[in-house]
């Protein structure tokens, strides 16, 4: 099994927001707290259990980060996502 830290994107298996894409704000316990700079902002991050969630192994540094720029590296992982390739 993977194991989930901050920083890391992850995406939602079910429930109303099913195939989100959201980045680990904080981790506690088998309980993780994510944002996506747009609907879920640092200020107020969304609880969801572990088993809740797919991990993508992708990794950020966020510790100065901001909602701005936590809604650019999800945006860039979708692009990058649709087009196959990672811009620069």
């Amino acid at each position: 099994m993977i194991d989930m830290r901050t920083g890391m994107l992850v995406k939602s298996k079910a429930g109303h927001d099913k195939d989100q894409i959201y980045l680990i704000w904080k981790e506690e316990g088998s309980y993780i707290y994510v944002v996506d700079g747009v609907h879920r902002m640092i200020d107020k991050p969304k609880k969801k259990r572990k088993i809740h969630v797919q991990p993508i192994c992708r990794y950020y540094e966020i510790s100065e980060a901001d909602n701005v720029k936590i809604k650019k590296i999800i945006k860039d992982y979708v692009q990058e996502r649709k087009t196959g390739h990672k811009e620069e």
